[in-house]
């Protein structure tokens, strides 16, 4: 099984959701920047789902592109 989260960039970082078939829940998680969102994402799906029901891919499925400030990678 695999899931996809929508990611959008609000005011001050990213959000990243995924609605449960069947109006059965979700998760919403979200970090100041892409890099701590993958560990907040990992985390919210560990512990949503027991050990048998994890799934073995989570997909990301961008709203829009995200773009990189180099000035604020140096």
């Amino acid at each position: 099984m695999s899931i996809t989260f929508d990611v959008s960039q609000d005011g001050t970082g990213f959000v990243a959701k995924w609605n449960a078939p069947m109006g059965m829940g979700g998760i919403t998680t979200q970090a100041d920047s892409l890099q701590e969102l993958i560990p907040s994402i990992i985390e919210a799906v560990q512990c949503h789902f027991d050990d048998e029901e994890l799934p073995k891919k989570v997909q990301l499925h961008f709203v829009s592109d995200p773009a990189l400030d180099l000035r604020e990678a140096a």
